[in-house]
């Protein structure tokens, strides 16, 4: 095993040496005495590194009562927190800032009022192309055929779209958990459509975009939005995505091809990057809270009654 945290650099690893070979003669008291310490700072290093060196975390998001959610009604954290990110199994995704420095946050600042809990996630976005803070995960246990996702999500009043180029994926399902292909599958909104990629095909059947979500314009509306989200992977050609807003139904295809194996999704990001226009270059936020997931059904938004499926239909012939 090699020691994760003492090793030697070129020049002491040579001095090491030549100090070794001075004393490397038979039955030399002191030869024996510079192994014997040698071995025992040796032994407390690799020991150190097993304690103290943080491993991989692991999959922590466990589906299989049906559904998972979180109101990140955790202590208050930011990425300098040791051990970030700490709350109901959700793990960092990477540990970027803003040119600013701003970082991802668990704060009570981004809690939406209406749903449970006290505290959201807020995300810092910086002007131009993918400058933002680190993102967090949410791996299953096990990967899912079938999943559906809600989240509430708010912008700040007056964060926009850049005007060329102008995009945000808001869920992104990276690597192997969109079937092994390294560019991966996600929900883009831009200004004026919403769609699905998957390994650079795009899904979409929408002209309702970024600004419609806020009122016509380009610039945020500062409201919450509910954001709902189906996606089942079946066979080649025959996938799903669906995507509400707000309870209104955007994006609707059943011709997606997430890709061979089609095992299922094993995670995904929450946000992801984009291309932003910030007021006077400065950071601006993007809130989400009341996180569901679910492998059974819709969740709906909070306080609005799902539709009910017809029941005593009759056919009759004219």
């Amino acid at each position: 095993m090699s020691c994760l945290r003492c090793n030697y650099s070129d020049i002491a690893r040579l001095a090491l040496r030549r100090l070794l070979a001075m004393f490397a003669t038979q039955n030399n008291p002191a030869w024996e005495e510079l192994m014997r310490t040698r071995k025992l700072l040796w032994g407390l290093c690799v020991a150190f590194s097993i304690i103290a060196i943080p491993r991989p975390g692991h999959a922590n998001i466990d589906l299989s009562s049906g559904s998972f959610s979180t109101t990140y009604n955790c202590s208050e954290q930011s990425q300098n927190t040791s051990g970030w990110v700490t709350c109901d199994g959700i793990k960092k995704s990477g540990d970027w800032r803003t040119a600013l420095g701003s970082m991802e946050q668990i704060t009570s600042a981004a809690d939406y009022p209406a749903g449970g809990g006290g505290r959201g996630q807020r995300h810092w976005i910086g002007n131009g192309t993918n400058v933002a803070s680190g993102v967090v995960t949410y791996e299953f246990t096990t990967p899912q055929p079938e999943i559906y996702v809600r989240w509430y999500v708010r912008f700040q009043s007056g964060l926009a779209l850049a005007q060329s180029g102008g995009s945000h994926k808001f869920l992104y399902f990276n690597g192997t958990f969109c079937q092994g292909h390294s560019m991966g599958c996600y929900l883009l909104m831009q200004q004026g459509n919403i769609l699905l990629t998957v390994a650079g095909t795009t899904y979409q059947d929408s002209t309702w975009g970024w600004n419609d979500l806020h009122g016509g314009q380009n610039s945020a509306d500062g409201q919450w939005h509910c954001m709902e989200a189906h996606f089942k992977t079946n066979g080649p050609g025959t996938g799903i995505v669906q995507w509400w807003v707000d309870g209104t139904l955007r994006l609707d295809k059943n011709n997606v091809d997430y890709r061979s194996p089609y095992a299922g999704f094993g995670g995904f990001i929450m946000p992801s990057n984009g291309v932003f226009a910030t007021v006077g270059g400065t950071d601006m936020f993007e809130d989400i809270d009341n996180m569901s997931i679910s492998r059974t059904g819709r969740i709906g938004c909070i306080g609005l009654s799902l539709p009910s499926s017809p029941s005593n239909l009759r056919f009759t012939t004219p």
